[in-house]
């Protein structure tokens, strides 16, 4: 058996999965022979990590979707369902911890060592866990992660592990908030039945807390209010699978017509331009056609790529548009004009993305594309402010800007 070290992904409401085995490591290093071509574990070594697992599928599958949906109802009697007659517990006792801000964030830390703890039986340990819920007035998820497991009584079934509870939801005020707490927990059981069954927890011991929050919204859904739910994109998740692609689209955003709103600019693999202006930070309309912009490359129906960036190039204040296979000079937001031609943009594989930054400080932005095959696309040569290019279009690195058209 080739053993392998995983990250295991967060554990959320309704997706749990095993967590890592705390002692894999010290396995390891223990079972390493000098010379071999395959290292394999002892198969009483190989018995116990798979053991471990498995009780940890059992304890966050059995136990802990049970808990937190009875954590989340507040309920009382159903939490004390968990805990065995003879629970311990040590749970933080009233008081401050360290708070940090970032705005209108605000986080309190609580870390064993730095604040008074006190001992609690069953019915202290709920009674702690639902005051840490109190403020909540709805729950958009929760998790109960199992850290780190080992058995360590093995004749009595006494596991000692790390367990990681998170709750999410909302104030009465709207605004967000986490919280999350570490805590020493010791189960004892000898039958994966008895783990479904209740009263498996023996003792937990808080290691730290954490509250997170906001006194109000921080992001709002607003996706059909402001009408993107009108603009025409291909949802692949909707689409047959002989119809569904991927890279379809890009998306650039920058105040186009410097109203003071930002504007969304959407590359199509299929050709069709969208503009989507912002008017008044209440709605985008999609103004493509009505300012300009083409479906499709030149001389083509379908566009090899969609691609998309802002640049200004002429360093008029008004940023002009690279969208597809087309270069477009912005007039002061009233209008846009194809300077494809003259400008002598080019690309010889497919461009994935681009980067717009004045990379050499001589006060001309200039672009840098990349393609999924090759780290740096090919793109177009300088031009002079007459339009004409200065030499043959030619493969390179970057876009030097100096007035194309």
């Amino acid at each position: 058996m080739r053993v392998h070290s995983r990250r295991t992904p967060p554990v959320r409401e309704g997706k749990f999965c095993p967590a890592p085995v705390a002692v894999f490591a010290l396995l390891w290093a223990t079972t390493l022979p000098v010379a071999a071509a395959t290292v394999e574990l002892d198969a009483k070594k190989q018995k116990y990590i798979w053991d471990m697992e498995h009780i940890t599928f059992q304890l966050e599958t059995h136990l802990g979707r049970p808990f937190l949906d009875a954590w989340k109802r507040r309920a009382a009697d159903e939490l004390r369902q968990f805990l065995r007659t003879d629970f311990r517990g040590v749970v933080l006792a009233p008081g401050r911890g360290t708070v940090l801000r970032a705005g209108t964030v605000s986080e309190e830390r609580f870390d064993v060592g730095s604040t008074p703890m006190r001992e609690v039986g069953a019915r202290g340990f709920v009674a702690d866990l639902l005051s840490r819920v109190a403020e909540f007035r709805t729950f958009t998820g929760a998790g109960f992660r199992v850290l780190q497991i080992d058995l360590e009584d093995e004749a009595s079934g006494i596991y000692r592990t790390e367990i990681l509870l998170t709750v999410r939801g909302t104030t009465d005020a709207g605004g967000p908030v986490e919280f999350e707490a570490a805590y020493l927990v010791r189960f004892r059981f000898t039958e994966d039945s008895q783990i479904r069954q209740g009263r498996v927890m023996a003792s937990a011991e808080v290691l730290a807390q954490t509250r997170r929050g906001s006194p109000r919204p921080i992001m709002q859904e607003v996706t059909k209010e402001v009408g993107l739910t009108r603009v025409p994109l291909a949802d692949n998740w909707l689409l047959p699978s002989d119809q569904a692609r991927n890279h379809r689209y890009q998306i650039a955003v920058e105040d186009f017509d410097r109203d003071g709103y930002p504007d969304i600019a959407v590359g199509a693999i299929e050709g069709e331009p969208y503009l989507l202006r912002s008017v008044r930070g209440r709605r985008f309309d999609n103004v493509a056609r009505e300012l300009g912009l083409k479906p499709g490359p030149p001389g083509k129906q379908l566009a090899r790529n969609s691609l998309v960036g802002w640049i200004d190039f002429n360093n008029d204040g008004y940023p002009d548009l690279i969208m597809g296979e087309r270069f477009y000079r912005n007039l002061q937001g009233r209008r846009f004009i194809d300077i494809t031609a003259n400008a002598g943009l080019k690309f010889d594989r497919v461009p994935m993305g681009i980067v717009v930054a004045d990379y050499d400080l001589d006060g001309d932005l200039d672009s840098t594309s990349t393609s999924p095959t090759t780290s740096v696309a090919t793109t177009s040569t300088a031009t002079t402010a007459a339009g004409s290019p200065t030499s043959p279009p030619r493969p390179a690195s970057r876009t030097r800007r100096r007035g194309w058209g």
